[in-house]
C-alpha cells in the first residue's frame, strides 16, 4: 500500500469548490453510495475519493477516465451528484494535508486524510477507516483517532505542503 502514499497531494494548492456524494439513482428513489465521494475543483477538474475493500483509490476524472471506471448499471439506474451540505466555508484552497495511517509495513492501510487551508485551519477530513468515505469535522476525527489508537496499536501521520515533495512526519503513536 506504500505506493498509495501521497495520492491526495494532487489537491495541494488547488481550491476545492465542493464535494458530493455519488448516488444510485433508479426512478424516483435516490441512494447516496457512501463509499465515494466526489472533489470539484475551481478549475473544474473532478477527483474521485473511492474506499474499497482494501485500498482507498484518488484519481483525477477525465473523458477517457470517468465515475466507477467499470460499474455496471442496471437499464434504468444512472449515477447522480448529491452536494454535500456538510462541509461550511468552501470554496477553500488546500495548502497542506494529513495523511493517517494505521498498522506497519505491508499491513499498514489509510485510515483519513485531513485537508488545511494556508491559515492552517482545517477545511474537511475523510475518514476512510471502514468501507466509507466519511466527511468529518476535526473534533469528530479527533474522537475517532484516540480509539483507533487502541484498536491498531499504531497510527502514523503524513504531512504533505507541496505537491513536488513529500515533508512527512512521521509522527507515530502507539498503544502501550
Amino acid at each position: 500500500m506504500g505506493k498509495l502514499k501521497g495520492q491526495f497531494q494532487a489537491l495541494l494548492g488547488q481550491t476545492i469548490a465542493s464535494v458530493a456524494r455519488v448516488a444510485l439513482a433508479q426512478d424516483n428513489d435516490t441512494s447516496p453510495l457512501m463509499d465515494t465521494l466526489l472533489f470539484t475543483l475551481t478549475d473544474s477538474r473532478n477527483f474521485e475519493l473511492l474506499v474499497e475493500q482494501d485500498t482507498v483509490k484518488f484519481e483525477e476524472l477525465s473523458t477517457t477516465n470517468g465515475l466507477f471506471a467499470g460499474f455496471e448499471l442496471e437499464p434504468r439506474e444512472k449515477l447522480a451528484i448529491l452536494p454535500s451540505e456538510e462541509i461550511a466555508g468552501i470554496p477553500q484552497k488546500v495548502a497542506s494535508l494529513t495523511e493517517i495511517w494505521a498498522g506497519k509495513g505491508e499491513t499498514e492501510f489509510l485510515v483519513a486524510v485531513s485537508f488545511w487551508n494556508r491559515d492552517k485551519q482545517h477545511i474537511v477530513s475523510v475518514c476512510t477507516e471502514g468501507d466509507e468515505a466519511e466527511l468529518m469535522n476535526l473534533e469528530e476525527l479527533r474522537q475517532r483517532i484516540d480509539d483507533m489508537i487502541f484498536s491498531y496499536g499504531t497510527l502514523s501521520h503524513q504531512l504533505y505542503t507541496s505537491a513536488r515533495e513529500d515533508t512527512r512526519s512521521p509522527v507515530t503513536l502507539a498503544a502501550s
